[in-house]
C-alpha cells in the first residue's frame, strides 16, 4: 500500500515537500512494516521519524500532515 501526493497512490497525503510516493506499508512473514521512500523526516510512527519500522495494531502513522491509525483487517 503506497502513501504520498501522487494521484495513483492508495492513500493521498497532504503536506509540504512530500514525494509522489512518500511511504509504503508492506507485509512480510505476517509482520507489517512502514518504509519511508521519499524525503527524510516526513514519515513517522508514534511521533518518531522512521526509515523502516515494524508496525502493529493501533500504531499512529503520519506522513506529512496526514495522520492515521494502523488497524489490521483481522482486528476489525
Amino acid at each position: 500500500m503506497t502513501i504520498g501526493k501522487a494521484k495513483f497512490v492508495h492513500i493521498r497525503a497532504k503536506g509540504f515537500f512530500l514525494s509522489g510516493i512518500q511511504a509504503k506499508i508492506v507485509k512480510e512473514d505476517n509482520t507489517f512494516y512502514v518504509a519511508n521512500l521519499g524525503r527524510k523526516g516526513k514519515t513517522k510512527v508514534n511521533g518518531e521519524e522512521v526509515d523502516r519500522c515494524h508496525i502493529k495494531n493501533g500504531d499512529i502513522i503520519s506522513v506529512g500532515k496526514t495522520v492515521f491509525k494502523f488497524v489490521e483487517a483481522s482486528r476489525l
